[in-house]
């Protein structure tokens, strides 16, 4: 009887204690990261903006910036919607609402006009956050999401003159001939690597290149352009210029190396001649001696 209520008691706790086991609810999340600008005309250092190092996300004025921002919901299905604050902007712009299903996720896409009154002479600083609908609450109730709090700014967001872009785009390739040629030669184009004509226009090119850097940094921009375009002129010259003369030195060579392979052919042509004619007269040589060697006939 006493086993009997015992069991009883324990059942009627169990009980008891059911509505206060609560399961943990997971919270929405935004995935991969830092979300994604694409179709940046420029993404890299600018020593202008950011002189002491870093990297910025770099749009023409005028243009449109696509953003894209991955939702993972572990919630109900429940809307969602995401908001970006850029500076220079009154209002926020936002994606649209989309309801994502649990355990679902949905890339949000977004497209940023920069207007052409926006400043290419400062870095700009935007803001991202998701907005959904908590339905675990009774009522449901509105929340936000980061990946940036409502406070945090964000600042690497760069607006290009035409003048800025050209240049950053023209130090970019010149950069990328010049470590592609020298990875080439083994890193000696300064030394021996070059013929003389092509590292007189490899010299140009790297003394334009400095001082396309030095007028960008101050931040004249329509220079920076000028010293790139001429650093990038002098080293594709420099490149043509060293593989034309390496060019004509090989041909020359390998003449000299097919002539020395004529003259052998022929130098060995003549040894087997003479040597025919050697043992021609070696076997007359021979004929000759043993008639003389002969006794004269009885007469």
């Amino acid at each position: 009887m006493k086993r009997k209520a015992l069991l009883i008691c324990s059942i009627l706790v169990a009980f008891a204690l059911i509505p206060a086991i609560k399961p943990v609810q997971a919270t929405p999340s935004v995935t991969g990261g830092t979300p994604r600008w694409s179709g940046a005309v420029y993404t890299g250092t600018d020593t202008y903006l950011l002189p002491t190092g870093g990297n910025v996300i770099a749009y023409t004025v005028g243009t449109d910036a696509v953003l894209l921002v991955k939702v993972s919901n572990d919630l109900p299905t429940a809307p969602f919607n995401v908001y970006v604050a850029m500076d220079w902007a009154t209002t926020n712009q936002t994606s649209g609402e989309a309801e994502i299903q649990t355990n679902r996720d949905n890339v949000f896409q977004m497209s940023i006009p920069i207007p052409t009154t926006a400043n290419t002479l400062v870095l700009h600083s935007y803001k991202i956050l998701v907005k959904y609908e908590d339905r675990t609450t009774s009522p449901a109730t509105i929340k936000w999401l980061g990946p940036y709090t409502e406070t945090t700014m964000v600042v690497n967001f760069a607006v290009y003159s035409a003048d800025q872009t050209d240049a950053q785009l023209l130090k970019k390739e010149n950069d990328e001939w010049r470590d592609t040629y020298e990875d080439l030669l083994g890193g000696f184009t300064s030394l021996f690597g070059l013929t003389a004509n092509a590292k007189e226009l490899w010299t140009k090119g790297a003394v334009e290149d400095y001082l396309g850097d030095e007028t960008y940094r101050v931040g004249s921009f329509a220079d920076a352009k000028t010293h790139y375009g001429n650093a990038l002129n002098y080293t594709k010259d420099a490149v043509t210029s060293d593989i034309e003369k390496t060019a004509s030195f090989e041909d020359a060579l390998i003449g000299l190396v097919d002539a020395g392979k004529s003259f052998l052919s022929m130098q060995g042509y003549a040894y087997i001649i003479a040597s025919i004619g050697f043992l021609f007269i070696g076997i007359g040589a021979m004929i000759y001696l043993i008639r003389r060697s002969k006794p004269p006939a009885a007469s």
